[in-house]
């Protein structure tokens, strides 16, 4: 995606805290400039505990193919965070395909 994608200058202005098991996670809300110079806001999606960033922490924010409806930080788990949880279950899972199999245990 970051290949693709505009970047534009951000800075985190708060943060959205939400409720997550015994304590809560901050998704930090940034606000960036668009090319023309206008101003944008958005919350991003990954959020951490304690918060990844301080308000106003300067940021690079990606807007995939020009598209500033769906921004994202350029963070690594905001752009492979997917992937790697993805990749883990796989592992996971043909790990203990493979163990079943070798040891006979599927039909």
């Amino acid at each position: 995606m970051a290949r693709g994608a505009q970047r534009c200058s951000g800075r985190v202005i708060g943060f959205d805290t939400r409720a997550a098991g015994r304590g809560h996670v901050y998704h930090p809300e940034v606000e960036y400039w668009l090319p023309d110079g206008s101003r944008q806001t958005f919350v991003s999606d990954v959020g951490s505990r304690p918060a990844a960033h301080a308000a106003g922490d300067a940021v690079t924010v990606l807007a995939p193919h020009g598209d500033f409806e769906s921004p994202v930080l350029d963070t690594f788990w905001e752009l492979w965070g997917a992937v790697c949880v993805l990749g883990v279950l796989t592992a996971a899972f043909l790990g203990a395909g493979v163990v079943l199999a070798v040891l006979g245990w599927m039909p």
